[in-house]
């Protein structure tokens, strides 16, 4: 099916989708269409106004910063640039949550973790099961509340409370 391009403002363009209504009129569809300086023509895809709000001017707005940004060669100079560079953020953004998510586990929550990937590799089910026993009655009371850098955090001042109080 051949849609019918509306040219709105030099560049920018849209068509109409026959059934779906947004507002008073139907949805449309935006695209840019420019010359980057280097002489190559480029068009790319906005979306429909109905899922992004993109309207005439937000559409013109977006098409002359692409173009000022591949003139001075800073930023994205297309939108699948952006939407790379976007992506990326996120990755880099999920990557630092996760260390920070890792950095404050607990001693007992890393413990866990271990036991149960231990029960993955077919170790007998009374061995999991004592040193489950021996974490949560020995080593827990002691050091399960420190985060991963508990190393840091133990020094003989905080485990000699511990011994005097076991007789030790």
């Amino acid at each position: 099916m051949g849609y019918i391009w509306i040219t709105a403002k030099e560049g920018v363009r849209y068509r109409e989708h026959p059934e779906r209504k947004h507002g008073v009129g139907y949805d449309r569809y935006y695209t840019i269409r420019y010359r980057k300086p280097d002489g190559k023509r480029v068009e790319e895809m906005l979306g429909w106004a109905s899922k992004t709000g993109m309207t005439v001017k937000k559409a013109s707005a977006e098409m002359a910063r692409l173009i000022s940004n591949h003139t001075t060669g800073t930023g994205p100079a297309t939108l699948s640039e952006a939407r790379d560079l976007k992506a990326q953020a996120d990755k880099e953004a999920s990557r630092n949550k996760k260390k920070e998510a890792v950095k404050n586990m607990t001693f007992s929550e890393i413990f866990a973790l271990f036991l149960v990937a231990s029960k993955d590799k077919k170790k007998n089910p009374r061995s999991w099961k004592r040193e489950e026993q021996l974490a949560r009655i020995h080593i827990f009371p002691v050091v399960g509340s420190l985060t991963l850098l508990w190393m840091k955090d133990i020094s003989q001042v905080s485990i000699l409370p511990w011994r005097e109080a076991n007789g030790q």
